[in-house]
């Protein structure tokens, strides 16, 4: 398997390869993300999007629970 190693030699090329992702936020009405958003970008999360649709919503429009 050489997922693993060359994953792991990422890693420690990449000791903070956070910034590299992308990030979607969520939570039950759709406003706390809004707060958390700007806490996660201050931790050095890459790209942090959050989403207006709370949780019920998203699972109302077919996402899967």
């Amino acid at each position: 398997m050489t997922f693993f190693p060359n994953f792991l030699k990422f890693l420690l090329y990449h000791k903070n390869f956070y910034y590299l992702l992308k990030t979607y936020l969520h939570c039950r009405s759709g406003q706390r993300v809004h707060m958390a958003a700007p806490l996660l970008e201050d931790l050095g999360i890459g790209e942090v999007i959050p989403l207006d649709e709370g949780f019920v919503e998203l699972v109302t429009e077919g996402f899967e629970a």
